[in-house]
């Protein structure tokens, strides 16, 4: 059970992250390709 919540709290912080930076770069992407 232990093992199993370090796990899914994991993959919780990865998509988090993910989500994160993905918008934070997308952000800036089209930030560049605008000028």
């Amino acid at each position: 059970m232990e093992d199993k919540m370090s796990a899914g709290a994991i993959a919780m912080a990865i998509i988090g992250c993910a989500v994160f930076y993905g918008g934070l770069f997308y952000c800036i992407y089209r930030a560049i390709r605008k000028k």
